[in-house]
């Protein structure tokens, strides 16, 4: 079987590092927060270990894995919502590849807990997070929050033209995530659509 191993994603600051084993090859996503991660954080540890395995989607250009192994543990609920999300988020990814559409990726974790993780009885500030990715939808988001009387601060991945544009009609500082995506990730296998918002939102 295809299996890819997903090692304890490490961090310091606001730098994360997610690292994949394939075959005894390594591969590399780095991440840069807009903030610093809190050490000792329960809650930072659970969204990173999110982070690592969401972005495991944009290695599948090497091998349409059959598992995926974490070294860190996940709770039932946690496999199967990240299980659906492959599944059928990369259901057109399949069928373009030619890969069977009824194909299914399992997830096993290091130990496996039906403990809830409880990161919806977190408090964080009441405010709100409005994604710019540098087109229409954003700016209607904008106006219409606006209109609302909703707070919000701009969110995004990356840095564009057309992002800055938007941040500065708006008058907004933007809080930026950055990607620095494994490079032998590209001209490999297979290529197609992958479910990039769930990557977003998890961002």
């Amino acid at each position: 079987k295809m299996r890819l191993i997903i090692k304890n994603p490490t961090f310091k600051d606001s730098s994360i590092t997610a690292l994949y084993d394939y075959n005894g090859n390594i591969y590399k996503h780095e991440f840069i927060a807009p903030v610093k991660i809190p050490k000792n954080d329960g809650i930072a540890t659970i969204l990173i270990n999110w982070l690592a395995v969401i972005h495991s989607i944009y290695l599948f250009s090497i091998e349409y894995f059959d598992e995926i192994e974490t070294d860190f543990s996940l709770t039932t609920d946690e496999i199967l919502f990240f299980e659906k999300i492959i599944f059928h988020g990369m259901a057109e990814f399949r069928y373009v590849n030619k890969i069977k559409i009824d194909k299914k990726t399992k997830i096993i974790s290091a130990a496996t807990t039906s403990t809830p993780c409880n990161i919806s009885s977190h408090q964080y500030n009441n405010g709100a997070l409005l994604l710019n990715g540098g087109g229409k939808d954003g700016l209607t988001s904008a106006i219409l929050m606006n209109k609302a009387g909703i707070e919000y601060d701009l969110f995004q991945i990356g840095t564009g033209v057309s992002q800055s544009r938007v941040s500065k009609a708006l008058n907004k500082i933007p809080y930026i995530f950055k990607r620095i995506m494994e490079p032998q990730r590209y001209n490999q296998k297979y290529n197609g659509h992958r479910p990039t918002s769930a990557a977003i939102a998890i961002s």
